[in-house]
Order: C-alpha cells, then sequence, then structure tokens
C-alpha cells in the first residue's frame, strides 16, 4: 500500500518536471519548480491520507489502533 502512495506522488512530481523540461527550462529550474507546484498538493494528500488512518487509533481493537498509528505515521514518510 505505501509503495502505491509513493508511486502516485512520485508520478505527480516527474508528469510536472516533464511538463517544465518541454517549456525548454533547465533541468535545475524545471526540478526547483516541480516540487514548488506538487508539494502543496501532495502534502494535502498525506494529511488527509493519515487523517483517515489515524482515526482508527480510538477503537478498542489493539491492533487495529496499532495499525492506524502505524499506517498514518507511513504516509507521511511515503510523502517525504
Amino acid at each position: 500500500m505505501y509503495i502505491g502512495i509513493g508511486d502516485d506522488y512520485t508520478v505527480q512530481l516527474c508528469l510536472r518536471y516533464r511538463e517544465l523540461l518541454a517549456r525548454k527550462l533547465s533541468r535545475q529550474q524545471a526540478l526547483i519548480g516541480a516540487v514548488r507546484k506538487v508539494s502543496p498538493s501532495i502534502t494535502l494528500c498525506a494529511i488527509t491520507g493519515a487523517t483517515g488512518f489515524f482515526a482508527f487509533v480510538p477503537t478498542a481493537y489493539t491492533g487495529v489502533s496499532e495499525l492506524g498509528i502505524i499506517s498514518g505515521a507511513g504516509i507521511f514518510i511515503g510523502s517525504w
């Protein structure tokens, strides 16, 4: 699951980078521009995804609660 989510984040960044390269920007300018443009949306996706997993924390089932903590933290790690 984390690989899939991290892959989605990477695809968004790479496509934006390719778009900026097609506009004849230098590699460094394209990379900086892609990170600046995509970072807010990736951060928002990470926050909403992690919030969904952290919703499992207050449950009485220990395994599900721990899954929420591990998965929520994993989403943030995958987004960086």
